[in-house]
């Protein structure tokens, strides 16, 4: 029931920034002339293309976060049975390059 709940105000809400948006664009035409609209076009759309890229930064950072793995503390009798540092690392590269760098460095 709660994502019914979720979908309707969302759908909501998209309805009514639409509609504002319309009654905006309306207003600005009829009340400031074609020249404002104009200007009010050109705002809008540059808006839109900020918003592009930030919503995608935004994205990649939260897709990056969800991805990370958090190293669990654990006692000295599991130690023996846990998994490795790099079963617990979602970045193999860096995990496999320090790997190396230690493994050269007991020989």
């Amino acid at each position: 029931m709660r994502l019914g709940r979720t979908t309707a105000v969302y759908f909501g809400s998209q309805v009514v920034i639409s509609l504002s948006g319309f009654v905006a664009t309306f207003a600005i035409a009829r009340l400031l002339g074609a020249a404002v609209l104009g200007q009010y076009a050109v705002v809008v759309a540059l808006l839109f293309w900020i918003t592009i890229p930030v919503n995608a930064i935004s994205s990649a950072i939260n897709k990056r976060i969800s991805e990370e793995r958090i190293p669990v503390r654990t006692s000295a009798r599991e130690r023996s049975s846990a998994p490795s540092s790099s079963d617990r690392c979602s970045c193999s590269w860096w995990c496999s390059a320090i790997r190396s760098t230690t493994t050269s460095a007991r020989r």
